[in-house]
């Protein structure tokens, strides 16, 4: 903002995290080999739930025991008729529909990796990625907007630039499964992590507010 308007006053940065709402209940321990991975948005191609579809099953090709759970409405009727032969008979694969209050917060309460590989040029600091980490879930996703400084401050993994392929997804998934990344242990430190990342910002809400007052 300084180098583009030549702003002379103090900028005030607040991330989208102060307006997410608290637990309505506690992440579960993951006692299951299971891998779930999940992504929710509105479902487009731009939004990646293709690439999605395609890393889970190359998961399970290379020997994961991952079920991927997809959840939000579909405007494209082509994107619609994809997702659901992709889900027909498919024990690997499940489509919820659109979710919204405690049904969204227990679909991301089940998940341990919630997977946002967006090429949506518009994509800003996408609230679901606070949603998804206030469970713990790892954050894998793609490096438009904010998405990467948000990713990287919850201790999740960011794809490379231009690369969004889903062999590229399915290694870091890998990689990270292999360093412990879905222990419980690590989902409580990133549950920590979050819990600070929100108290940051809500100190700096009211610093603000204080600000526009006096």
């Amino acid at each position: 903002l300084e180098e583009k308007y030549s702003f002379n006053q103090e900028i005030f940065i607040l991330s989208n995290i102060f307006i997410n709402k608290d637990h309505l209940f506690s992440k579960s321990k993951k006692n299951s080999d299971l891998i779930v991975l999940g992504h929710l948005a509105n479902l487009s191609r731009e939004k990646g739930v293709l690439r999605f579809i395609e890393t889970v099953k190359f998961l399970n090709e290379i020997g994961l025991n991952v079920t991927g759970e997809i959840a939000g409405p579909i405007h494209d009727n082509s994107i619609n008729k994809i997702i659901r032969n992709e889900t027909l008979n498919n024990k690997f694969l499940n489509y919820h529909g659109p979710l919204y209050g405690v049904d969204k917060e227990k679909f991301l309460e089940r998940l341990d990796i919630f997977l946002f590989p967006s090429s949506y040029k518009n994509e800003a600091e996408p609230l679901v990625l606070y949603e998804a980490a206030k469970f713990g879930c790892l954050l894998v996703g793609s490096p438009i907007g904010c998405m990467k400084e948000v990713i990287l401050s919850l201790g999740g993994e960011c794809l490379e630039p231009n690369n969004f392929s889903y062999e590229h997804i399915g290694k870091i998934i890998n990689i990270s499964i292999s360093k412990g990344s879905l222990s419980n242990e690590s989902r409580n430190k990133r549950i920590k992590v979050y819990d600070l990342l929100k108290k940051d910002n809500n100190s700096k809400l009211i610093e603000l507010q204080k600000k526009m007052i006096f």
